[in-house]
């Protein structure tokens, strides 16, 4: 069985804590979407091109753009037992994307974790 969790909360709110004791836990790795777009400066593949393209023009990567990102990721050997996803989906057509791309894969989302944190204190 695949364990598939989304951390939400803001920044400072402790998400890359709980990340690293799931990680330690159940043995599977944290994935955030930040991480991944970040790797992409040293790949050289289309996908890379296309994310390189869009954030030297200064816009926003576009949903689908993401959600190539994300099964990317997620088609690789470490995550075939689950993730946790970190900053993923931000948006109701990426929450979507996933529901349908795990359902294909027979799998679900576990738990959806929200650590609260007043604004305040965060920062």
């Amino acid at each position: 069985m695949s364990l598939y969790i989304i951390l939400m909360g803001v920044q400072g709110a402790g998400k890359g804590e709980q990340a690293r004791f799931i990680q330690e836990t159940y043995g599977i790795p944290q994935v955030s979407t930040g991480d991944l777009f970040r790797a992409m400066k040293t790949r050289t593949d289309p996908l890379a091109q296309r994310i390189q393209q869009i954030m030297a023009e200064g816009k926003l990567i576009d949903d689908d753009t993401t959600n190539a990102v994300v099964e990317d990721r997620l088609g690789q050997e470490d995550a075939e037992n689950g993730v946790i996803l970190d900053g993923y989906p931000r948006t109701p057509a990426q929450a979507a994307w996933l529901d349908q791309y795990l359902e294909k894969q027979g799998a679900r989302v576990n738990a959806v974790l929200l650590l609260e944190l007043d604004l305040y204190t965060a920062f």
